[in-house]
């Protein structure tokens, strides 16, 4: 079969001929798609790869197509420790080595853990986010941005990470200033060979959209389309002071509530936590 390059028709002997159509190019063009995808080896292929499938008639059979991309990018990106970076784990028990984005969230979790036990402590650090004067109330969200922001920089620079405050990712046409963060955190993977980020989204327990912004803000804005995989929802829960049984159980309920949702919202190459810190004014 010969095939005319300037008309794409293909000769069937000399009697007839066939002529790609504008169908077959998009065809042919989705499977070299699919195929670079599979491929690429970075979890942003994988990511975008779940979107396409997703907008596929036949997305149920390409699942398997997923799974492929899947295993390329762990074969491609997992790095084992040097011996240096075992030496230095060895030594410094509170080190750690961060290779993903998932890495980085068990990092930051951990620090802000650290940061609860010092907010309801012996010398509690809770009332700065509070404002004093009668009638007492708490201090806005972007005050709370700050304190996270200076914890988290203080508490884990030394392990080279970069944490960036009102941080720019998209930029729409016409508003000006783009879409901003509460906080981007950024960590380089050992070599410099990539960079693990964790989006993290901060929310007052009074804020109106609570229920819904870490679908439609967090995932939808900041996670969904970028590439940025890895979100935290991080609520300041103040609750009145005094507190008291009932605001125990009410703080419960909400961490249960956000930790349900994250774990909807979530799949295997977009991960998202909710941590619920309590502020609420000692006794």
């Amino acid at each position: 079969m010969a095939r005319n390059p300037v008309s794409g028709c293909s000769g069937f002997g000399t009697s007839r001929s066939y002529c790609l159509t504008a169908i077959d190019h998009i065809a042919d063009l989705r499977g070299r798609l699919l195929e670079h995808l599979q491929i690429a080896g970075t979890w942003a292929a994988v990511c975008a790869l779940e979107r396409v499938v997703a907008q596929l008639p036949d997305r149920d059979t390409l699942q398997w197509a997923i799974q492929r991309a899947r295993v390329q990018a762990m074969d491609k990106q997992w790095q084992p420790p040097s011996w240096e970076e075992l030496a230095q784990l060895l030594a410094d028990p509170e080190s750690r080595l961060i290779h993903t984005g998932e890495d980085l969230v068990g990092v930051v979790l951990e620090s802000l853990n650290r940061l609860q036990q010092s907010l309801r402590g012996e010398t509690p650090l809770a009332p700065f986010l509070w404002d004093e004067r009668t009638p007492r109330k708490p201090k806005g969200e972007g005050r709370l941005s700050d304190f996270l922001k200076n914890h988290l920089s203080g508490d884990l620079n030394r392990r080279g990470v970069l944490i960036n405050r009102e941080v720019e990712i998209k930029n729409w046409p016409g508003k000006g200033r783009g879409e901003s963060l509460d906080l981007l955190i950024q960590a380089a993977t050992p070599a410099g060979a990539s960079v693990a980020t964790v989006v993290v989204e901060v929310k007052g327990c009074w804020n109106a959209g609570l229920a819904t912004a870490m679908e439609t803000q967090l995932r939808g804005q900041y996670l969904t389309g970028s590439v940025h995989c890895h979100g935290i929802y991080l609520v300041g829960w103040y609750g009145p002071p005094g507190g008291g049984m009932g605001c125990k159980q009410e703080l419960d309920s909400l961490r249960s509530q956000l930790d349900e949702q994250a774990r909807q919202l979530s799949t295997d190459t977009l991960r998202i936590r909710a941590l619920t810190l309590d502020l609420s004014f000692p006794n």
